[in-house]
């Protein structure tokens, strides 16, 4: 049975499970379909009444083209318009679980009549979730137009080893790295982007070296990992109880052990009361001692 969604305090952990994990599909009560009708009225009043304001997205383009203004006309042609397009995925898709999460997320923004958008999009976006097919959400990110592919491999003269799949037509320019390595040798000012990129590249790598090649143990690397996925300055309040965002069979491809070694790790962290763990969703209940495990002492 549909789960029935009147406001967002009907967007609990429970509720989630039940659409994401358990299949459940989600309509919108009639309630928040005037709410929502009524939002997109006095907002598009607003609109009517303020030609100079500046709305991404809605006055404005997407992006690379949000610095243009648009005409009244130029705006009905960009609002029948899909927001996509050219798009790349990297990476295997994310499972279906969090894929249906993803937009039981998105409903939220809606039910209050918060995105403006009408009852009629809503709904239909809610229907997603009636057991149909979803469209694959990349694990490693998506690029849009203007992204750099391949930067790290220009720069240092080696093959570029990941792949990327279009999701819809796009226009792709190929660029030598001779090319390339002359265009920003003439253009200096153009290393700036160039060191920001790299940089964030080598961030991340070496995130993932350091929880995965530099961890002695599979408790290491397990609690590295955990620290890092509910970190106390992301806003979530210690004890807070948070669904782990991958099975334990993936965990273990991550992290470079077994499923075994993974749930017989939790297990152990359980019985020490390191967390309490609840099916999926788990708690850290001793963040020192946790840390003291990921620190291999």
């Amino acid at each position: 049975m549909p789960l029935r969604l009147s406001s967002r305090a009907d967007f609990t952990l429970a509720n989630f499970q039940r659409v994401a994990w358990e299949g459940d599909g989600a309509v919108f009560a009639k309630s928040a379909l005037r709410r929502m009708a009524q939002t997109r009225r006095q907002f598009l009043a607003l609109l009517d009444s303020d030609p100079e304001i500046t709305i991404y997205g809605v006055t404005s383009g997407y992006g690379q083209m949000a610095s243009k203004r648009l005409t009244p006309a130029e705006r009905k042609k960009h609002a029948r318009t899909p927001p996509h397009g050219s798009m790349v995925a990297f990476g295997i898709p994310v499972p279906e679980r969090v894929a249906r999460g993803i937009v039981f997320a998105r409903l939220a923004n809606y039910i209050e009549g918060h995105a403006a958008i009408s009852p009629d999009l809503a709904a239909a976006v809610a229907e997603l979730l009636d057991g149909r097919k979803l469209p694959a959400v990349s694990m490693e990110g998506q690029g849009g137009a203007g992204e750099i592919l391949g930067l790290m491999a220009a720069m240092s003269g080696i093959p570029y080893e990941v792949s990327a799949e279009t999701l819809h037509p796009c226009q792709v320019a190929f660029v030598r790295s001779d090319d390339f390595m002359g265009f920003i040798a003439k253009h200096p000012e153009a290393y700036q982007g160039v060191v920001r990129q790299l940089s964030t590249h080598y961030s991340g790598a070496c995130e993932q070296l350091r929880t995965v090649g530099l961890s002695a143990s599979a408790p290491e690397k397990l609690a590295r990992l955990l620290l890092d996925w509910f970190p106390e300055a992301n806003g979530i309040k210690p004890g807070t109880p948070t669904k782990l965002p991958l099975t334990h069979e993936e965990i273990a491809e991550f992290i470079g052990t077994s499923r075994e070694t993974v749930t017989r790790t939790l297990s152990e962290f359980k019985s020490r009361q390191l967390v309490a763990l609840q099916g999926s969703t788990l708690m850290i209940s001793n963040r020192p001692a946790l840390e003291t495990i990921g620190a291999g002492e």
